[in-house]
């Protein structure tokens, strides 16, 4: 079977045969049109390929990003675990209530301790100060 043969079988042996230039330029379109959406196809291709970089992307720096939070978490929850067992070693102290007319030993123990600190920063403010030393000791009453 020869190529005239196939060309008569489904109808265009006559047109060959007539003008072998009209299918010269058929074939030529054909390869053209394929060429042509090949090429259509490749630009296609190429701009997905492009949006599929910048996906990766952006996906690797989502996920260093979930790494870093995963990082925190992990030293926040052992910070946390540090300091609990460092809290369940200490007895935790109860507190003290006292009404306005009586006192006990461990109020009296804690209040003189809160007025340390308050005398001492009284007595530094008074060197510092260049107010009469007077006006100091009225206000200290």
């Amino acid at each position: 079977m020869n190529a005239q043969s196939v060309l008569d079988a489904i109808g265009l042996g006559e047109l060959v045969a007539r003008d072998v230039l009209a299918v010269q330029l058929m074939v030529l379109a054909a390869t053209v049109a394929a060429f042509v959406i090949s090429l259509a196809l490749a630009v296609v291709a190429s701009r997905s390929a492009r949006r599929a970089g910048r996906a990766r992307a952006d996906a690797e720096t989502f996920l260093r990003s979930a790494q870093d939070i995963v990082v925190e978490a992990r030293q926040i929850s052992a910070h946390i675990d540090r300091a609990t067992a460092r809290s369940a070693t200490v007895e935790p102290i109860a507190p003290v209530r006292v009404s306005a007319r009586e006192t006990t030993p461990e109020a009296a123990i804690a209040i003189d301790r809160g007025d340390a600190p308050a005398d001492r920063a009284l007595g530094a403010a008074a060197e510092a100060a260049s107010v009469p030393k007077r006006l100091l000791r009225f206000r200290r009453r």
